[in-house]
């Protein structure tokens, strides 16, 4: 790949974990509401908890810049992996 396509890649990647974590941080407030009202997370029973699909899209935005870094690209570290409510 060469550097104008790994920046493509991680426009798409930035994109994919943005919608991920606020599906994440939707979760967390179910959970919170779950927890207070029925004593149980209701993400995990209702599948909408996505922190392990999370953490395999940082590690594939995680690879893309350390990619942009080795090829010298412009920009390359610029970006920033959002983080999680663990």
């Amino acid at each position: 790949m060469d550097c104008q396509q790994l920046g493509q890649e991680e426009l798409k990647e930035g994109d994919t974990l943005e919608t991920l974590t606020n599906k994440q941080r939707r979760a967390h407030k179910t959970d919170t509401w779950g927890v207070l009202a029925l004593g149980v997370p209701l993400s995990e029973m209702t599948g909408s908890d996505v922190a392990g699909v999370l953490a395999r899209e940082k590690d594939k935005m995680e690879a893309i810049q350390r990619m942009q870094i080795a090829k010298s690209c412009p920009g390359a570290g610029v970006a920033v992996v959002p983080a999680t409510l663990d």
